[in-house]
């Protein structure tokens, strides 16, 4: 019985695959810049409110430090390290247009 099972369901699932449609992730488009453009805008629309969140823990822990000088260190480093990510985050979509017109004239 399991085995009269097992073959109809691997005779079966050929048929069940064609049934459903994938839609392509990339788009009507589907070239791998408008790949790496979508990801570069996820990694954008995630990374400001986590930016936001980070700057305000910073923030905090410099009215909290309360003469703590390794407190204040730590909230300097939190405040640094977050603009720095930022601006990476945000010089993103620049440096993928520079690697794809750099590609393109080659």
């Amino acid at each position: 019985m399991k085995k009269s099972l097992i073959i109809i369901s691997l005779i079966l699932i050929p048929f069940v695959c064609q049934a459903i449609e994938f839609e392509n992730p990339l788009g009507p488009s589907g070239d791998l810049w408008t790949f790496l453009d979508r990801i570069v805008d996820f990694l954008f629309i995630l990374a400001l409110p986590i930016a936001t969140i980070m700057f305000i823990v910073g923030g905090f822990f410099f009215v909290t430090t309360a003469g703590k000088v390794e407190r204040i260190d730590i909230a300097k480093k939190l405040l640094i390290y977050t603009f720095i990510g930022l601006m990476i985050i945000f010089s993103a979509k620049g440096i993928l247009a520079i690697i794809k017109d750099i590609i393109n004239t080659i």
